[in-house]
């Protein structure tokens, strides 16, 4: 009975102590599955922080860039300007050598006040868009690979250098010169006791293209509205 009673006690222990390693074996496991569970989830935070760092600085960086393009193209502007200015010029020809005009088609139904053909590009500083010829580009698009889209071209800047483009596309016909007391259309000074005729300036529609030269992605577009 006494080796009967043993045996059982030995069996019982043995038997707890299986259980007891099972159980402490099995609570191993979930502890490393757990450490496994958090690395993955720090990972995956680290990851999407990196990705959110460099998000920032390539939105920023192409912020800066697009902020430079606008700027270049803000410079054009004043230059398209300038060249809207210097029309009444007597050296406008060599003032405009500088920049690279695209070869005008010169308009034999249009005559100049030396009675020259016009030029597209005279038309557009002087008359009516309705005056102009059919070869005259009046489109708001602007092409820089297609030199009949754009009335003039040059470039600004260095490291980047950026290339500019303007155009006219739209002139509203007025009386006005560089001269308030001149009229445009005669060009004769009005004397002071003479009846003044109301001043309606020309209007022009000009827009304008800057793109860096190392990309097309840095490009910037402006509309201006001028009145001369």
């Amino acid at each position: 009975m006494k080796e009967k009673s043993l045996k059982r006690g030995l069996l019982k222990l043995r038997i707890t102590v299986i259980r007891r390693g099972t159980t402490v074996h099995s609570e191993q496991g979930i502890v490393l599955v757990m450490v496994l569970i958090l690395a993955a989830i720090s990972l995956a935070f680290m990851s999407a922080l990196m990705l959110m760092v460099t998000s920032s600085a390539q939105i920023s960086g192409g912020h800066k860039r697009f902020a430079s393009a606008c700027e270049a193209a803000e410079a054009g502007a004043q230059v398209a300007r300038q060249m809207v200015d210097a029309q009444d010029a007597p050296n406008v020809s060599a003032s405009l050598a500088s920049f690279s005009l695209p070869a005008d088609t010169l308009m034999s139904g249009l005559l100049d006040q030396y009675g020259t053909p016009m030029s597209c590009l005279d038309a557009k500083l002087k008359n009516g868009t309705s005056d102009w010829s059919a070869t005259c580009n009046d489109s708001l698009i602007i092409d820089p690979a297609d030199s009949a889209t754009y009335d003039m071209s040059f470039d600004l800047g260095s490291s980047p250098t950026y290339s500019i483009y303007s155009k006219i596309v739209d002139t509203v016909q007025g009386n006005t010169g560089s001269d308030p007391n001149v009229e445009q259309s005669t060009g004769v000074v009005n004397s002071i006791n003479e009846i003044q005729t109301v001043p309606v300036p020309l209007i022009y529609t000009i827009e304008v293209i800057a793109q860096a030269q190392t990309g097309t992605a840095e490009k910037c577009r402006i509309s201006m509205l001028y009145k001369y």
